[in-house]
């Protein structure tokens, strides 16, 4: 009896010491999602621009949108170019409800209490210049990444871009990228 639970404890020892070493055994995963804005190019000859994504129109996404665990990563890509007369920078704000009437001005996007900044591209664009904003610059911009994680979770993001007054900005290829972690 001994000798058959020394052979029992040999066999299993393996699969105890993968499992301290892992730490657990395969219980999460990671997915990408890199998914278009509705409206993803056009001109904001406007102060505020809305932008809508529905991340259930992802695949992946809608497969593992009931086990999210937490946002690992965030960022987006876009080319903007600036077409007016002055430098153009630009914020981004996130709302948890599409807004109607959309603001027509910064001031009234930032009196909502239910709208928060959650990034602000401090490079400015000289006039007729352009720049392609990449995943990796993007995260020089991002803030309140809990804001936006909490809108990843729910599935529904509604994006105000602004610029300043009397600046003109058309944009083109936006994409949200997200990196999910998951519980299987």
């Amino acid at each position: 009896m001994m000798k058959k639970n020394r052979k029992l404890l040999a066999l299993s020892l393996p699969i105890f010491l993968l499992a301290g070493v892992t730490g657990c055994l395969l219980v999460s995963g990671q997915i990408t999602i890199v998914q278009p804005f509705q409206d993803d190019t056009g001109v904001a000859d406007v102060n505020v621009y809305p932008l809508f994504v529905d991340l259930t129109e992802n695949e992946d996404y809608e497969k593992h949108q009931d086990k999210i665990k937490s946002l690992e990563a965030f960022g987006f890509v876009v080319t903007v170019w600036n077409l007016g007369n002055m430098a153009a920078q630009g914020e981004g704000y996130l709302a948890t409800e599409q807004l109607l009437p959309v603001p027509t001005s910064r001031d009234a996007l930032v009196g909502d209490t239910t709208v928060t900044r959650v990034l602000f591209v401090d490079e400015p664009i000289a006039p007729g210049d352009s720049l392609a904003i990449t995943f990796e610059m993007s995260q020089d911009y991002i803030e309140n990444f809990d804001v936006i994680e909490d809108a990843i979770k729910d599935g529904q993001i509604y994006f105000y871009g602004v610029t300043d007054i009397g600046q003109h900005v058309k944009y083109s290829g936006l994409k949200l990228v997200a990196t999910i972690n998951f519980g299987l």
